[in-house]
């Protein structure tokens, strides 16, 4: 395991995760780091370097790659060579680690993803591991697992047969996801919205409901859904079968 800076929005270059954010202006990344200090005359960080183009092929260094980023720590997955899928994972986080955030599991793992004070991946085999600050952490659901989203104190994953599982701590019915057989599912706050095999989005929890929430009736209809992201704010963006949002 390896640990670096925090960082708190994160985008995913070929090289690795490069982190820009909440850290004054650094720019910091898992495998190398950098300080991008603004001159007099571009106070507002408006100024970009000029980019290469990127080398043909370069999204196949990336297949399996991924970066998640929780309220107060980011994890990786770091792709290794001679593994079919996957890699190990990095995490990195400002301060000490007085939740237990960095403590992560050796092997390789497909998935990934960071609440507020605790960590949900997938390994190679499809088991679901977790941990963190809290004991609900220490037992996940037994099974082969997909896809895994973590909320504020909770998680869901979408079972190999498409079940939705919720568990942790559920306040204003974090972990009430309807039936169905899922193919994704994005859990943010006390809430989760999720993508069903027909391409229907589905949202439950706290502010989802009524005139101003962000699920029922208020979901697009006719509308078929590749993937679903909910927001703290409660706020939910999609992507299209026809690769529009």
């Amino acid at each position: 395991m390896r640990v670096v800076s925090a960082c708190f929005a994160v985008a995913l270059a070929a090289a690795g995760a490069l982190c820009l954010g909440a850290r004054g202006n650094s720019w910091n990344n898992p495998t190398r780091s950098y300080v991008f200090e603004p001159t007099a005359e571009d106070p507002d960080l408006s100024f970009q370097p000029e980019l290469e183009h990127m080398p043909e092929g370069f999204a196949a260094d990336i297949e399996g790659a991924m970066v998640t980023i929780g309220e107060f720590h980011g994890c990786a997955i770091e792709a290794v060579e001679n593994a079919e899928a996957g890699g190990e994972l990095v995490c990195w986080r400002n301060g000490r680690d007085k939740e237990g955030l960095l403590q992560v599991p050796d092997g390789i793992f497909v998935q990934v993803s960071a609440g507020r004070y605790h960590t949900c991946a997938i390994r190679e085999d499809e088991r679901l591991v977790c941990w963190g600050k809290d004991d609900w952490v220490k037992s996940p659901p037994a099974g082969a697992f997909v896809q895994v989203s973590s909320g504020t104190t909770h998680a869901c994953g979408v079972r190999k047969d498409g079940a939705l599982k919720c568990f942790g701590m559920c306040p204003l019915g974090a972990c009430d996801a309807p039936a169905g057989e899922f193919v994704q599912v994005s859990m943010a706050g006390h809430a989760g919205c999720g993508v069903l095999v027909n391409g229907s989005a589905a949202c439950w929890g706290h502010g989802s409901s009524g005139p101003t929430g962000f699920g029922g009736a208020n979901l697009p209809r006719g509308v078929q859904f590749t993937q679903v992201s909910l927001s703290t704010s409660r706020t939910v963006c999609g992507l299209t079968v026809n690769s529009s949002m």
